[in-house]
């Protein structure tokens, strides 16, 4: 069970010596046992040994190949059945006017990845694309210019480890099974692709490593299909930092002279690098025809910063959106905001989009035929109740622009967007429905965006 001390509580009450930190309470919330260093846990086994001698003996119970406490399941009302849940969706629109969504369902008892389409008129059924005993979800769909339909999607298919898997087709009926395009060693995992002017489709995604045979390590990759082959796997996160430097959640752009990547870096302020920046900090870094690399440009700031989302706006300038956490003195406690920024190479606390929320998530960024940019994110306030929010970015204005609301009905979460060629904003989400969450889909048309 991990437990969530969003406004320092716990640590004010029982960790001012810093980490590492464990605690052992019994169910009153007395508490047994406590160490803040990582000493000899000798009375810490003998008291466990104690505790478990007397604890009534208790069956675990499998669910989407999972193993449970029955009380886990009871309290989500879940024991005789999971709640069926849609979510994680990503949209892509073609050249032709057609809407892809492909998104996360677990309606067959695990994670697999289908996809639904609009063809001008109505949706169709939902297929599956990845639908196996394996472990299938976090997919993305895009469409290239001849369109031709790609999804990305990480699985376990075929091993204990997770990696990326491609497919493509331009009928999302008779896709056949994946390829797998990466070969972890760990897992790879959050894989993002962008189809290019060209024809050509990058892909970028982060892989864990082992690091002396113990620490895990996360570095981002990026690799590029040009019509037959998929390139040879390039190291985008810098590798002349210590290995402790960890970077994740990387997003791909592509542009008219290759690529543009951007992640969020554990920054710790190694040597050659800005010493204005600190925490998670969102880099950006682009990728030449020739697959060269420029160097790893700092977007954000001081804060906490992660889950970038990047586009281009009219003039080919990269624009990255991001959530950021920072200490909110009247509150009392971390809170949440959703920033963006173009890259100027230079640190940034971006302009805030929405400030001081309980809790945010999926940031996305689009850019319509127009060359402005929208950004759309989930949010709530009261850390309950969630609404999506969109904001319409003008990249000839410095002004940090207003927010609206855009859904607010079945608590809606993990928003995606994108436009067609038209300027209609098509923006897909998981919301409430019967016993569970389905993917919903809404439209907003084009006024001079």
């Amino acid at each position: 069970m991990t437990l969530l001390d969003p406004t320092r509580a716990f640590e004010k009450t029982y960790d001012r010596d810093g980490w590492p930190f464990l605690i052992v309470a019994d169910r009153d919330g007395k508490v047994l046992f406590a160490d803040a260093s990582p000493g000899d846990r000798t009375p810490l086994e003998a008291l466990l040994d104690k505790i478990t001698a007397k604890a009534p003996a208790v069956e675990s119970t499998t669910a989407e190949g999972i193993f449970y406490m029955p009380a886990t399941l009871g309290r989500s009302s879940e024991l005789k059945a999971i709640k069926h849940r849609d979510r994680f969706p990503s949209v892509a629109c073609a050249p032709d006017g057609r809407v892809y969504v492909a998104f996360t369902t677990n309606r067959a008892g695990n994670d697999d990845v289908f996809v639904r389409v609009y063809d001008g008129k109505t949706w169709s059924k939902d297929y599956p694309i990845a639908a196996t005993a394996a472990d299938e979800h976090d997919a993305v769909v895009a469409v290239d210019k001849s369109g031709t339909v790609w999804f990305s999607w990480t699985s376990n298919a075929g091993g204990e480890k997770y990696n990326i898997f491609v497919a493509s087709g331009k009928d999302v009926s008779k896709i056949g099974a994946g390829q797998r395009v990466t070969e972890a060693d760990d897992d790879a995992m959050h894989g993002r692709i962008a189809c290019a002017a060209d024809g050509k489709v990058w892909l970028t995604y982060y892989k864990w490593g082992y690091v002396q045979g113990s620490s895990r390590d996360k570095e981002v990759y990026v690799r590029r299909f040009d019509g037959k082959a998929w390139s040879d796997e390039i190291h985008v996160s810098p590798e002349d930092v210590p290995s402790y430097e960890d970077h994740s959640d990387p997003i791909v752009a592509a542009t008219d002279k290759g690529a543009v990547v951007a992640w969020s870096w554990d920054f710790h302020q190694p040597k050659g690098y800005t010493k204005e920046a600190e925490n998670p900090t969102i880099f950006i870094r682009s990728i030449a025809q020739d697959y060269s690399l420029g160097p790893a440009r700092v977007v954000s700031g001081t804060h906490i910063d992660t889950m970038p989302a990047l586009a281009l706006d009219g003039t080919g300038r990269p624009w990255c959106l991001w959530e950021s956490i920072s200490w909110d003195g009247r509150a009392g406690a971390n809170r949440k905001a959703i920033c963006a920024s173009y890259d100027t190479g230079n640190p940034s606390e971006g302009g805030a989009l929405t400030s001081g929320m309980a809790n945010v998530c999926s940031p996305r960024l689009v850019a319509a035929p127009s060359g402005k940019l929208t950004a759309v994110w989930a949010e709530t306030a009261d850390g309950d109740r969630w609404v999506i929010k969109r904001a319409e970015i003008d990249p000839k204005v410095d002004k940090v622009p207003a927010a609206e609301m855009i859904v607010s009905e079945g608590n809606p979460r993990f928003p995606a967007a994108a436009y067609d060629p038209k300027g209609t904003l098509w923006v897909a989400y998981s919301a409430e429905a019967g016993a569970g969450r389905e993917i919903a889909v809404k439209s907003f048309p084009s006024s001079s965006r």
